[in-house]
């Protein structure tokens, strides 16, 4: 708590003391289970049926018979609003004036004992009177964190008998009383001196905390095996979105060779056809050429009319024709078929295509793992076999967080004690491990 005099602690202090429904400063404040602090009277507002949601955290309160008014106090932050409660009642103007005289003073002290705030007159006059000699008495402009805790320590007053500290501890009531109430109310009840059953108390509260201490551990290790465990996670995501990248890219790169390969096939159809094609035509062409002198020739002889060169040549004429019509024939037949080329889909690729790869989500099941190997073990010599881990459909599942662990021992002749016998443990990285051991005895 941080020093600079009564006013800089107490304006620190009623920050912290505000009700969380009223957001004003709590007035007779009552705790929850869960350990938050409200008004007495916030709280009978949003009471149901005998229990309270807090409104901070959600946590059910029940409510004990006598309602809100049986809950816990917050001593503390009542003790702190009587403080603050006391000063602001003896403070009619902003310049914090005595209100216990008509000097018209501002305060400079404060009677922890008294519960008043005094100005420097008063205080001259209370430190006069014999029977207020022994008051605690303290200078506001020195006003320190251990003055407050001397404040806070002092115990409280009873409720019922005005200006009767509480000293003792009911543990029937399990409530703190004045010695008027202890003869009064309490007379045939088990009571404790309110410092030995807050030594009782603390001893006990220590102890409680060593335990809170102990599992607030035990959650930050879960934590971090949890975050440990969110890592692993998140890699495995990864590398499973690489592998199918990897695997996509594998099967593209087959199916980019393969349209490569069949363009290949495609295009060196195509040219030997065209070879073809191109080879005939020319061999048409020529045999065209060859009707075209054959005409020339004949039309030549029939525009000179010479009846002894038409009648001499027609052998000729007939045999060249004969000649000229066989090549042509030929020639026309040449590359003859049509041309058909097309692609045929592999049915079976496509449907496999489909189904290509799953996503798969399992975990490793203890009581599903499965043992597998020879029984029989011969003493001093290596002997081995293996540990299978599995999801819940009985399948074989490798998980990098599994922690496979297995405790074998022997029993000597002649012995009742059991010997542990040293494994190790080798996994495949396939959801195999083998446990390899050497037994002592038989």
């Amino acid at each position: 708590m941080a020093e600079g005099g009564f006013e800089s602690i107490i304006n620190d202090i009623e920050k912290e003391i505000e009700c969380g429904i009223c957001l004003m400063q709590i007035k007779s404040a009552k705790l929850l289970n869960c350990l938050h602090t409200f008004c007495e009277n916030c709280l009978d507002r949003i009471t149901k049926r005998g229990f309270i949601s807090c409104p901070y955290c959600h946590a059910i309160t029940e409510l004990p018979e006598e309602g809100v008014k049986g809950l816990s106090p917050n001593f503390f932050f009542n003790r702190i609003a009587d403080i603050i409660n006391t000063k602001t009642g003896s403070k009619p103007t902003e310049e914090s004036i005595c209100g216990n005289c008509d000097c018209g003073q501002t305060v400079q002290f404060y009677c922890d004992d008294c519960k008043h705030f005094l100005c420097g007159s008063c205080t001259d006059c209370h430190n006069k009177m014999k029977f207020l000699s022994g008051h605690h008495i303290v200078d506001l402009t020195k006003f320190s964190s251990k003055d407050f805790q001397i404040f806070i320590g002092k115990p409280g007053e009873c409720k019922k008998h005005i200006k009767e500290e509480l000293k003792l501890f009911c543990e029937d009531c399990k409530q703190c009383i004045c010695i008027t109430c202890n003869v009064i109310e309490h007379r045939n009840h088990k009571c404790l001196y309110l410092q030995e059953a807050a030594s009782m108390q603390t001893k006990y509260l220590k102890q409680i905390m060593e335990k809170a201490e102990e599992n607030k551990s035990q959650l930050s290790k879960k934590i971090q095996e949890l975050k440990q465990k969110s890592l692993i996670i998140q890699r495995k995501a990864q590398q499973t979105i690489d592998f199918l990248k990897a695997s996509t890219e594998k099967l593209m790169q087959i199916i980019r060779d393969h349209v490569e390969t069949v363009e290949c096939d495609i295009e060196k159809e195509v040219k030997n056809n065209l070879e073809s094609i191109s080879e005939t035509e020319s061999s048409i062409s020529a045999n065209i050429s060859k009707v075209n002198e054959f005409l020339k020739f004949a039309k030549d002889i029939l525009s000179r009319g010479c009846s002894t060169e038409i009648v001499e040549l027609e052998g000729i004429l007939n045999k060249r024709f004969s000649e000229l019509e066989i090549e042509g024939t030929a020639a026309g037949q040449g590359n003859s078929s049509s041309f058909h080329i097309s692609y045929k889909l592999n049915d079976k690729v496509i449907d496999a295509l489909q189904a290509i790869g799953r996503v798969q989500r399992s975990s490793t099941q203890p009581e599903k793992c499965t043992f597998e190997g020879d029984c029989c073990a011969t003493v001093d010599q290596e002997s081995f076999f293996y540990v299978v881990t599995r999801n819940e459909n009985g399948e074989i599942v490798h998980n990098e967080d599994d922690c496979v662990s297995v405790e074998l021992s022997e029993k000597a002749k002649g012995t009742p004690a059991r010997a542990v016998i040293p494994v190790n443990i080798e996994g495949n990285g396939e959801g195999k491990y083998k446990v390899s051991f050497v037994p002592r005895s038989t």
